[in-house]
């Protein structure tokens, strides 16, 4: 009986204390409606915008963790994790495919990937080329959001029914997010390569 009673009036001093701190609050709506397109487009103007090493504005930051991800609040302790993602995409007769695999282990992320674009009847184009652009995003400073890693991997062929290129790097970031970006190219035009 008492337990009903304790609950009856803790209730809904428990909902009105939400209610009031919830009051002053403000909550920014994420940008609804963006394409995959248009999220890239967005990406790569905030990345031409920073140096690595160099702190995002809020809004920039925000977008970037709205879209890719966010830093572990227990970034600074040692973790283990990893991943493989796999691409793929196509203009015309031509497509392309590739995957990259990664590890993250206390402050170090290693990667390895590999990207291939060919022609679907194997006849020779003027120009192929792929490229590949791994940014890190992480801590910066005394708690600052940035760019920790940024890096891209091109190969291009002249007179040729394919190209492909293997790569692998590390690099040293506190609480780390990764972003892939998987280009293909032919004679002059290029299209993305999405995560399968």
């Amino acid at each position: 009986m008492l337990k009903k009673i304790v609950r009856l009036v803790l209730t809904p001093l428990l909902v009105l204390g939400l209610a009031i701190s919830g009051l002053g609050m403000t909550f920014a709506a994420p940008e609804e409606g963006l394409s995959d397109i248009q999220i890239r487009e967005k990406l790569d103007e905030i990345n031409a915008r920073y140096e690595v090493g160099e702190e995002f504005s809020e809004e920039d930051a925000r977008f970037v963790k709205e879209h890719i991800g966010s830093p572990s609040e227990n970034s600074a302790q040692p973790m283990s994790e990893g991943g493989h993602e796999t691409f793929s995409g196509s203009l015309g007769g031509v497509g392309g495919f590739g995957y990259i695999k990664y590890t993250k282990a206390s402050l170090k992320t290693s990667f390895e990937g590999f990207i291939n674009v060919q022609t679907s009847d194997l006849s020779k184009r003027q120009s192929l080329g792929v490229e590949a652009r791994i940014t890190a995003y992480g801590i910066i400073g005394s708690g600052g959001f940035g760019k920790v890693f940024d890096k891209t991997y091109p190969k291009h062929e002249n007179d040729s029914n394919y190209v492909s290129l293997s790569f692998s790097d590390n690099f040293d970031g506190l609480g780390s997010i990764l972003d892939f970006n998987y280009r293909g190219f032919v004679n002059g035009n290029s299209f993305n390569l999405y995560v399968e």
